[in-house]
């Protein structure tokens, strides 16, 4: 017991099933040595000796006592570098380790009330840095507490700007260093958290996320960054105005809420087409139109059939346009449907149209999935990274997870092993878990990981009912590449949390689970040491792989007594049923796999056996039919 001086004591327990004498016996720390007097500890009692009677005064930052016994031999040491004032350092029997208490117990036994740990408040950006007038969210959503008690949020810019709640929006207007200020309470502790944000010139914030292609963290639930997610789009082509082809022109649309540089992106019409045009000192509003007219890009447009693409600086692939049946004197035109039609207005400045407008008004209206279904491509879903990204795909899978479960804009299918399909405008044809989908859409990467984006509704397609994908078991260890996007089961020892995310190991390696907070996943009371059973998606991000659990089922607490039952190398679970769901998903569609060769050569083998067996025989019999003709000779 430390911190309150003539109170302070230590206890000696005789754990023995004899009694002990303690006469002789010395106590000391780093600087003091005392002998005890004659004290007598019958079985499993408890002695303190205060520090009146010892004249030992314990520190209060650091401190190792000994005990020896009347023949120097050293019986038993502690050691702590640190104290809590009020607390005392007292041995738990079950958990064979020292804690800090605040009930003191001195000559019983120990009693425990553990202190009430702080949080841990931490402060994460949508983006930063950004760009004046850009609308960023500041989240608090990392920040935890040990004791899992509720938290409260205050947030501070400056003196004029206070707000609460675990995020807010916010955005500068001028260029520079802005401290963001956070304070996380548990009512115990108010831990107060600063970091800054900067603000730089549009042009550079273009740079640095194009280069490092950075996208806003999915755990905190925020929006893909615009710059290199393809939210640049090619929205009106005018291909074939009356007379000569002079006046050709391509409209963009910025639909994020801040400036675009868009010095160094490429556009250019189809492979083998004109000479792709490199953009120059050109941006595009917030919210606005930009006009690209052929005398800039010198790109000719043909009047049958075409295609238009938009590349960004890393000349990634950000938006793509296909047409035909080109009507002199049209645009071919974007609308919010999502539709692409042919149009006699035209107008290169910026005009809204709907798709009820075109309908009234007798224009042919062509939908977008089959303006573009010539260029698809069919593949099955175990082959579907070996195509380039940019590749037009169909295939099926099974839903794993809904859309909205994990993330608003993307859900996953299943089937050797499975892939995320992304899909902007969050509106989603209705499915449920076990439904088997056929989806149309182009193969693209976020964040290292492959996806399928979708252009409308109507690429997804729910072809029939089935059973919910059964997980594969894992070990900790070999979660890697070629099972991303895989369903897995997954048991091993809690060995740290950080944030929303839980590392497991089952001696193999470390996996990361990361809590999705659109899943609503409340987390199991567990501490470093103790088992978890999880099942989830492997997703990919900057930094590695993780599993992410997708309902309060696939995540618990085990016995690790069930562990040690298991048999040496079998993963917690593995069963020959879960062993066969590589073979869900697209392999339901297929024509079942002959299996005749295996039957084949089962088949052979047994008939080798009968030969050879009946091969000795006839030996065995030719050698004494041999021998009787020898002896009548």
């Amino acid at each position: 017991e430390t911190n309150q001086d003539s109170a302070e004591f230590i206890e000696i327990w005789n754990n023995n099933n004899a009694s002990i004498t303690l006469d002789g016996w010395k106590l000391s720390d780093l600087s003091k040595v005392i002998t005890l007097g004659a004290i007598t500890l019958v079985p499993g009692e408890y002695k303190a000796i205060y520090r009146t009677e010892t004249k030992i005064a314990l520190n209060n930052s650091s401190e190792k006592i000994y005990l020896y016994d009347n023949n120097g031999n050293l019986i038993d040491e502690i050691s702590y570098n640190s104290t809590i004032k009020g607390y005392s350092l007292s041995y738990n029997i079950k958990q064979n380790e020292f804690l800090w208490s605040s009930t003191k117990t001195p000559s019983k036994m120990n009693e425990f009330t553990m202190p009430n740990e702080p949080p841990e408040a931490i402060i994460t950006f949508s983006h930063n840095p950004v760009a004046p007038t850009e609308v960023f969210t500041v989240f608090a959503t990392n920040s935890t507490d040990p004791d899992n008690d509720a938290l409260s949020y205050f947030w501070e810019i400056g003196k004029k700007f206070q707000a609460s709640g675990e995020q807010f929006k916010y955005s500068f207007d001028a260029l520079g260093e802005y401290l963001i200020k956070l304070t996380v309470s548990d009512k115990y502790h108010n831990i107060v958290a600063t970091t800054t944000i900067s603000v730089m010139p549009a042009v550079d914030v273009v740079s640095l996320r194009s280069q490092s292609d950075i996208k806003s963290d999915k755990a905190t639930g925020s929006d893909p960054a615009a710059i290199t997610s393809g939210q640049i789009f090619i929205t009106e082509i005018f291909p074939n105005p009356a007379g000569a082809d002079n006046d050709e022109w391509i409209k963009l649309y910025n639909p994020n809420n801040f400036n675009i540089i868009l010095d160094n992106w490429i556009i250019d019409d189809q492979e083998g087409g004109s000479k792709p045009h490199t953009i120059i000192d050109r941006s595009i509003g917030a919210k606005e139109y930009l006009t690209l007219g052929k005398e800039e890009t010198k790109i000719m447009l043909n009047n049958t059939s075409d295609e238009v693409r938009l590349f960004d600086i890393k000349e990634k692939l950000i938006d793509s346009v296909l047409y035909d049946d080109v009507k002199e004197e049209q645009t071919y035109l974007k609308t919010d449907e999502d539709t692409w039609v042919w149009s006699g207005e035209v107008q290169a400045e910026s005009v809204d149209y709907s798709i009820t407008d075109y309908a009234t008004a007798g224009y042919e209206a062509i939908n977008i999935y089959n303006a573009t279904n010539q260029d698809i491509v069919d593949i099955d879903l175990p082959d579907i990274r070996e195509l380039e990204l940019g590749t037009e795909v169909r295939v099926q899978g099974t839903v794993a997870v809904e859309p909205g479960v994990l993330g608003k804009t993307y859900f996953y299918i299943t089937g050797s092993p499975g892939i995320q399909v992304y899909f902007y405008k969050k509106d989603w044809p209705q499915m449920q878990v076990g439904d088997m989908v056929g989806v149309i859409g182009e193969l693209t990467e976020s964040n290292n990981e492959t996806r399928l984006k979708v252009a409308s509704k109507e690429d997804i397609v729910s072809l029939y009912e089935s059973d919910p994908p059964e997980p594969m078991d894992m070990q900790t260890g070999d979660i890697s590449e070629n099972i991303e996007g895989a369903l897995i089961a997954l048991a091993g020892e809690l060995v740290e949390k950080k944030g929303t995310s839980w590392f497991i190991d089952d001696g193999t390696g470390e996996a990361k689970i990361t809590f999705q907070p659109t899943a609503n996943i409340t987390k199991p009371t567990a501490k470093s040491g103790d088992w978890i059973r999880v099942v989830g998606l492997v997703s990919e991000t900057q930094s590695g792989y993780r599993v992410l659990p997708r309902y309060q089922s696939d995540i618990g607490l085990i016995d690790p007594d069930e562990i040690l039952a298991q048999d040496a190398g079998q993963v917690l679970g593995a069963s020959a049923d879960n062993m066969q769901s590589d073979a869900d998903g697209i392999q339901r569609f297929r024509i079942p796999e002959n299996n005749q060769p295996n039957k084949i050569f089962i088949y052979l083998l047994i008939t080798s056996g009968a030969l050879i067996i009946l091969l000795i025989s006839l030996i065995i019999k030719f050698r004494m039919e041999t021998k009787k003709r020898s002896k009548s000779a």
